[in-house]
């Protein structure tokens, strides 16, 4: 609003601009086969491998057994009571190691498969920027905000949607419009709030020139005001 007027009446809290972008797509059958362990668990794991296989190709007499099939499967060619101390040792260090691993990967693979795990959401405008996300605005000109510099785009609808892009709109339109997409079937795409807010002003509230209303809504505001209520 360029100027007052004694029709407006201002809000006493102030109106905030969050975007809302879509939420990570669902990873993979192979991506979730690998996510249990982080890369260093996979890395020394495949350095077991690779030390075992140079080892047994260098000595291939010194274990009778095959030491990984023995500590992932149970299969042994020699009762390893009859084997060497050497065996004995890497073979108990192994099985112990290969069975903490693997319990621990299947309580983490059956959790994903009741939860399908997801790419993580966005957390602020930089990882939007990284990941070369366009942020689409519609009923205020977003351009002059400096943290969104290069990545804004008018939205030509009438009303916003959760169709995929993401947007700044107002904070509270953006909170209902989740609710309804996370409860309700088909309604719209599964989205994230950005905490933080790109744009704040404040709101006026404009009544007609005879309208009974103007000074019981201004006192109403004023009281809000003096109260100091919780407007987060």
């Amino acid at each position: 609003m360029a100027q007052y007027d004694k029709f407006a009446i201002s809000g006493v809290a102030m109106e905030q601009f969050a975007i809302a972008t879509p939420k990570g797509r669902l990873l993979t059958v192979w991506e979730i086969m690998l996510k249990p362990f982080q890369l260093s668990a996979w890395g020394m794991i495949l350095g077991i491998l690779v030390t075992y296989q140079i080892i047994h190709q260098l000595k291939p007499a010194l274990f009778s057994n095959n030491l990984l099939a023995l500590a992932l499967f149970g299969f042994d060619k020699r009762q390893l009571v009859l084997s060497k101390s050497i065996e004995k040792i890497t073979a108990c260090a192994l099985i112990v190691l290969f069975f903490q691993l693997k319990c621990a990967y299947e309580a983490k693979l059956v959790s994903y498969i009741t939860e399908t795990p997801r790419v993580p959401d966005a957390k602020s405008v930089e990882e939007l920027r990284e990941r070369n996300i366009t942020v689409h605005y519609r009923n205020f000109d977003i351009t002059l905000v400096h943290k969104l510099n290069g990545m804004v785009k008018f939205y030509g609808k009438n009303q916003f949607e959760f169709d995929g892009i993401t947007i700044v709109e107002n904070r509270a339109a953006l909170i209902t419009e989740k609710l309804f997409a996370d409860n309700m079937d088909g309604y719209g795409m599964q989205y994230t709030l950005l905490s933080e807010n790109v744009y704040e002003a404040i709101p006026f509230y404009v009544f007609g020139a005879k309208s009974l209303l103007v000074n019981r809504f201004h006192n109403f505001q004023q009281r809000v005001f003096e109260a100091g209520p919780e407007l987060d």
